[in-house]
């Protein structure tokens, strides 16, 4: 949140980068105050939370955005992400409209307010807002990079409003059977595009951008597969509906250029999908959905199995509904990012997995960025302690907390890796960590001659997610990543 030490550390600052995590009502509403008389000092904003509150915001900077367009000094703001939840079709382009050196745009956009529920002609209204809308984003020729998603919005409308200065694209449309196909091919500047969600519905090869180089599907569906043959040259990241499937692998290693790939872990059992799956010599980057691998079940095991003998891997991401079974990780020694993600918590069975993940994990010495579920700093206090090369670690509060997490006072600055440049805390709202004051308790534990950055209620997995550009992040951040 907005506090008097920040201010006064942005009065001093020209060129300022924000991560700003919406939700506190307080200072929610000194920000929006803020923005309306220093925005002139913004270069990137990067706002996170399903808050309503972010409409409040983004209201505050279209007003100081116009009010410098008006004065002749227009905003220099030149990257704006809105990472959760939706803003109004008109909200954006009135955005659009007032920032004319925007050259990265990340938005969920919808044909509905926040309080707006669908009626039967909510395409054709929201269509019709496009529409009025049409010149902004036709001209809104500084736009390089913009990664979209879209609900209750005629996708195919929006499609050919996008302006011809694209060069990056993330495409995550929600569209609803019988509309309108949509063309991307008027986009001759666009290298790189990634479909999301139902992005692939109606989509062929002619509809594809002429100078494409970079094509990603994260699109969990078999209708995938006539795009992707047909494409295999430029495909570098697919999401796999069901790998078990003779026509995935054979597809799968006819793909040269494939460096990130999604999986059900459960699919592994089956020995010619692992064949498949170690073919990737160019593969960095694997996803192994466990949530509806059995327990009993060998999938797992033989899919880390499977990803040690790929030379090149080097980021994971195990999604669990909970910490069970656990994988032989420390075979991965190749691994520089590992990110594990769970929905459930506690239990006796759990907490015994937790200690043996602390212990699993706390050997895997060559991971330079951890994201884990915070329970495991419970398990074990000190087992950060020996991860040397460690330089980002992100903690997620798993479930819903009741209160504040012990290990915020049973950590000690030993039991934390000695190189740590950031340490960011999510899943918890901008509320509660006021309440439980997050911020100054990390502070007090890291010391205030760490040299580490904190970020709290920010998901750093989705802020540098390496498929969206890197502009406003904080400097360890990005050093990071590089």
């Amino acid at each position: 949140p907005v506090c008097r030490n920040w201010r006064s550390a942005a009065a001093g600052c020209r060129d300022i980068c924000l991560l700003f995590h919406v939700g506190h009502s307080a200072a929610d509403q000194s920000f929006a105050a803020w923005l309306g008389r220093n925005s002139q000092q913004l270069e990137a904003l990067i706002l996170t939370s399903s808050s309503k509150n972010i409409e409040l915001i983004l209201k505050a900077l279209t007003e100081a955005a116009a009010a410098a367009q008006a004065a002749g000094r227009p905003l220099r703001l030149h990257t704006l992400r809105v990472l959760q939840g939706y803003v109004h079709v008109d909200i954006a382009g009135q955005l659009l409209a007032c920032l004319p050196h925007l050259r990265c745009l990340q938005l969920g956009i919808s044909g509905l307010g926040a309080d707006a529920k669908a009626a039967p002609n909510t395409w054709a209204v929201a269509n019709d807002m496009l529409l009025q809308h049409r010149a902004t984003w036709e001209s809104a020729t500084q736009l390089e990079e913009a990664y979209l998603k879209m609900e209750h919005l005629p996708h195919h409308t929006m499609a050919g409003l996008l302006p011809l200065s694209l060069k990056r694209l993330s495409w995550g449309p929600n569209p609803i059977p019988g509309t309108e196909q949509y063309d991307l091919s008027h986009l001759t500047q666009l290298t790189f595009l990634q479909l999301c969600n139902r992005a692939w519905q109606g989509l062929t090869s002619s509809q594809l951008p002429p100078g494409l180089q970079q094509l990603g599907v994260w699109c969990d569906d078999q209708d995938t597969l006539e795009l992707l043959e047909e494409q295999q040259q430029l495909v570098t990241a697919w999401n796999i509906s069901d790998l078990r499937m003779e026509e995935e692998q054979q597809l799968l290693p006819r793909l040269p250029n494939l460096r990130a790939v999604g999986v059900d872990a459960g699919d592994i059992c089956d020995p010619a999908a692992r064949a498949a799956l170690q073919q990737l010599q160019q593969l960095s980057a694997l996803v192994f959905d466990v949530r509806y691998c059995r327990r009993e079940a060998p999938g797992l095991p033989e899919a880390v199995a499977s990803a040690a003998s790929i030379p090149g891997l080097r980021r994971l991401h195990l999604s669990y509904e909970d910490l069970l079974p656990l994988p032989a990780l420390d075979a991965l020694t190749q691994l520089t990012q590992l990110r594990v993600t769970m929905r459930g918590s506690g239990g006796s069975e759990e907490q015994q997995q937790q200690r043996a993940w602390a212990e699993v994990v706390g050997r895997m010495a060559g991971l330079q960025w951890l994201s884990v579920p915070d329970v495991l700093l419970t398990a074990g206090q000190a087992w950060l302690g020996g991860l040397q090369q460690l330089r980002v670690l992100v903690l997620s509060l798993a479930g819903t907390p009741e209160g504040c997490p012990p290990w915020l006072e049973g950590c000690s600055r030993e039991g934390l890796p000695p190189r740590l440049q950031l340490l960011g805390v999510h899943g918890i709202s901008a509320e509660q960590a006021a309440d439980w004051q997050v911020r100054r308790r990390l502070q007090r534990l890291l010391g205030s001659s760490s040299g580490c950055e904190l970020v709290v209620g920010v998901d750093l997995d989705e802020v540098a997610d390496p498929t969206q550009q890197l502009a406003g992040l904080p400097a360890a951040l990005q050093q990071a990543l590089g």
